[in-house]
Formats: structure tokens, sequence, C-alpha cells
């Protein structure tokens, strides 16, 4: 049991480690949204499902 946790656990090093590397940024697109960040509240974006609204 020891020695598959320890396999797990430098798995999902290497995954984590890959994931960190990729760069993100590159399929990214600006959007103006008209959204605040410097709100103190709760914003919700309602809508279809995937359409970007995360």
């Amino acid at each position: 049991m020891k020695i598959v946790l320890c396999i797990m656990k430098e798995t999902l090093k290497e995954v984590l480690i890959q994931n960190q590397e990729r760069n993100l940024s590159k399929g990214l697109r600006s959007r103006n949204t008209g959204i605040s960040l410097d709100l103190e509240k709760i914003q919700a974006i309602i809508g279809p499902r995937r359409v970007g609204k995360t």
C-alpha cells in the first residue's frame, strides 16, 4: 500500500509540474465584460453553458 501511495504522489507531482510549465495565456482573449473587479461584493455571471463565463 505504501509503494502505491508513493507512486501516486510522484505521478501527481509530475502532472502539477507539467501544468505549471504550460503557457496558458497563449489561448486567452481579452474581453470587454463590463465587470468591475474592484467591488467588494459578489458578482454573478449567468448565461448558457460553455460560452466562456469563467
